[in-house]
């Protein structure tokens, strides 16, 4: 085979997938009556999700599929025949105030093929949202709220109650939580603040950074990636693998911080009680308030009481400097 008809079946075959491949859309719009509490669950194999606060009296769901041809298409249905049947039948459930979106039942509808819903609902709403791939915007509902995501960013806001979100990878963004928050990434950044009680963090890789406007109990981890936590008002247990650790606020309880190499920096009110047992295997500790020692003063170590002691101030670094000012 000569070189031109070698690049002839070439491009030959590439405008063949293109048009085998080529995307097939279509849209669907359903209003559903409610009265009363709404108790949302979205899911979604591949597709973005919104959930916004819309109607009291309404749940409107509106979907955008986008539907593709594959070479080994074995359950002998077209893509434009897929987006057909859906737009027909979108995949929502509605019994009195219990909304479903997003279960297709038919394994040949669910294959190549995404959507995205946009939903609004009532405030009084409790959602639970779910996709395999695709980014979750939550916003301004009663809650509680739960997100997964296996791949994409989540960002809520403006939750009434308890909120628990995941992903495998991907940021999570969340912001004014009335309630406990629960956070989880594989890969990534967590940013939460305006939370009005505690907070669970763990991120395999990125940073945590956290604000408290309520107290309560405060648990962060990531593997690599720095943590700032401020306005703290409860226990902290904070760890990181490789990363630096900041820690602010009030000691309701016991603060018990490491980092296997980065830095550690507190910062307390002068008035603060509390004991400190600080130690970095490779690094200076420093500690700007009046302590009564225990024991022998070391540069990498302190150990002893502030303001009379109290609860338990615990630090420790493989290889870093730790400040307590």
């Amino acid at each position: 085979m000569n070189k031109k008809l070698q690049i002839s079946v070439v491009i030959l075959m590439l405008a063949i997938s293109s048009v085998a491949y080529a995307a097939v859309e279509g849209s669907f719009d359903r209003t559903l009556k409610v009265n009363g509490r709404v108790d949302l669950d979205v899911q979604s194999g591949s597709g973005n999700v919104v959930v916004l606060q819309g109607d009291s009296s309404s749940v409107i769901v509106r979907g955008h599929i986008k539907a593709s041809e594959s070479w080994f298409n074995t359950g002998g249905v077209s893509a434009e025949d897929k987006v057909k049947r859906i737009v027909q039948n979108p995949p929502i459930e509605h019994n009195g105030n219990t909304v479903r979106i997003g279960r297709i039942q038919e394994e040949s509808l669910r294959n190549n093929i995404s959507i995205d819903y946009d939903v609004t609902v009532p405030k009084d709403t409790s959602a639970q949202v779910h996709t395999g791939s695709g980014d979750q915007r939550i916003n301004d509902v009663s809650g509680p709220v739960r997100a997964n995501t296996g791949s994409g960013n989540l960002t809520i806001s403006d939750i009434g109650s308890e909120v628990r979100a995941n992903a495998g990878s991907g940021d999570l963004r969340i912001t004014n939580v009335q309630g406990r928050l629960y956070t989880e990434t594989g890969s990534g950044n967590i940013r939460a603040s305006g939370i009005a009680g505690g907070f669970d963090a763990r991120a395999g890789s990125g940073d945590i950074t956290f604000d408290q406007t309520a107290s309560g109990s405060v648990r962060a981890e990531t593997g690599s990636g720095n943590i700032h936590l401020h306005n703290v008002s409860g226990g902290v247990e904070a760890g990181a693998g490789s990363g630096d650790v900041e820690v602010q606020g009030n000691m309701a309880s016991d603060w018990r911080i490491h980092t296997g190499s980065g830095e550690v920096e507190v910062k307390l009110p002068s008035s603060a009680k509390f004991n400190i047992n600080a130690h970095s295997s490779s690094g200076s500790v420093e500690v700007n308030h009046p302590v009564t020692m225990q024991g022998t003063m070391k540069k990498n170590h302190i150990e002893g009481t502030v303001n009379g002691g109290g609860t338990l101030l615990e630090i420790s670094s493989g290889s870093g400097t730790i400040r307590v000012n």
